[in-house]
């Protein structure tokens, strides 16, 4: 019996160690052309909302019709559409120890359609300074789930 288990585990085992040759799948050449498209200067570094991001998206989808790959779920290519919501501040009106606020000394991060604040009770203030670092001091800020002005 110890015989036929070690066997039959024996023979498992090889069958997992057999895998394809991985340089019939992947190789040195083709990997250097992808990279090679891709990094081409007229691919504008695939940057957000680029031509180039768009041209890369589609030799990538090329690849992936040449492969015959199948669309994922009930997707009828191999895009997937998003949609994006930007907001923007129409009007800021008030004042905050004897400063005027407007649109060009105030950040708003809400996902309220209007915000009237008038006291600042339970508001911590920071001031940002023309000479401080303000993506270093206000993306930690929209982090944290308190009310700061």
């Amino acid at each position: 019996m110890k015989k036929i288990l070690l066997t039959l585990t024996a023979s498992f085992i090889s069958l997992l160690t057999i895998s394809q040759n991985i340089d019939k799948i992947i190789n040195a050449a083709e990997v250097e052309r992808i990279e090679k498209i891709l990094a081409a200067d007229d691919m504008q570094g695939r940057k957000t909302f680029t031509p180039g991001i768009d041209k890369a998206a589609d030799f990538i989808a090329d690849g992936f019709a040449k492969s015959k790959l199948a669309f994922f779920g009930e997707n009828k290519s191999f895009f997937q559409e998003i949609s994006m919501v930007k907001s923007k501040t129409v009007e800021i009106s008030g004042t905050l120890d004897s400063l005027i606020l407007h649109t060009g000394n105030t950040v708003l991060n809400t996902s309220t359609t209007k915000l009237n604040i008038d006291d600042i009770a339970g508001y911590q203030t920071i001031v940002i300074r023309k000479e401080d670092d303000f993506n270093k001091l206000v993306y930690p800020i929209t982090q944290e789930e308190k009310n700061v002005l």
